[in-house]
């Protein structure tokens, strides 16, 4: 249904608003006019009804532009949105911002021993451990694969290398199951953190540089305090 919707979205829009109103304005001539209110209130309700029904369609396909299918974090989409307006701030008040790359260590070894399935599960529980561990106002986004990117707003390099350090411990001793089958994994996690303007492509560069170098050793942390 929705997809119908979506398709013909502008036709049903327009054929609605024309025959509810049309409807409106024949019965306005056939009713008295103390029944005038009573029609143009019932025209309105279901203009409202309409315009809600299109306004929550708009939300799920806003929603799921910026989503990711299997974790449900955001996607790269989002990545480079959210980062476009906090590169902005940068130019304009004394800001600070950190990013975290985050790669699970030896992820082939566990998609070739368990399953590409059971690779997913971690995948998608992994995510639910980095929504519970960062801020209100940070930004977990799955970059690809088994690898996220986590915006950190207002983060210092010192700020951002104690929160990755939280969610690698976290992950280093959390229980890991799929199919009633615990499997441990641990994580690398690459920090670059800027005070100044800069691309974001070369922003995400300097992340994935930290990241390589911590995957050197794997299951640690790698902070590049660029500026």
């Amino acid at each position: 249904m929705d997809k119908f919707f979506i398709k013909f979205t502008p036709y049903i829009i327009a054929t609605n608003v024309l025959a509810v109103h049309l409807l409106g304005y024949i019965l306005t001539l056939q009713v008295e006019k103390r029944w005038y209110f009573a029609i143009w209130l019932a025209v309105a309700l279901i203009d409202v009804a309409f315009a809600f029904r299109c306004g929550r369609l708009i939300q799920n396909l806003h929603r799921n532009v910026y989503e990711d299918a299997l974790t449900k974090v955001k996607n790269r989409g989002f990545f480079y949105l959210r980062m476009s307006e906090e590169i902005e701030k940068l130019k304009k008040i004394n800001y600070r911002i950190s990013l975290l790359m985050i790669d699970i260590d030896n992820f082939k070894v566990i998609n070739d021993t368990y399953g590409h399935i059971a690779g997913d599960s971690l995948v998608k529980q992994l995510a639910s451990i980095l929504s519970q561990k960062i801020r209100k106002s940070d930004n977990i986004i799955r970059w690809g694969g088994d690898e996220f990117a986590i915006i950190l707003p207002e983060s210092t390099h010192e700020e951002a290398y104690n929160i990755a350090e939280r969610i690698r411990n976290v992950v280093q001793d959390y229980s890991f199951y799929h199919n009633n089958v615990l499997i441990k994994m641990t994580i690398s996690i690459g920090i670059a953190s800027v005070k100044d303007e800069i691309e974001i492509d070369t922003f995400v560069d300097l992340a994935d540089s930290a990241l390589y170098k911590s995957k050197r050793t794997r299951n640690s942390v790698t902070n590049l305090n660029y500026q």
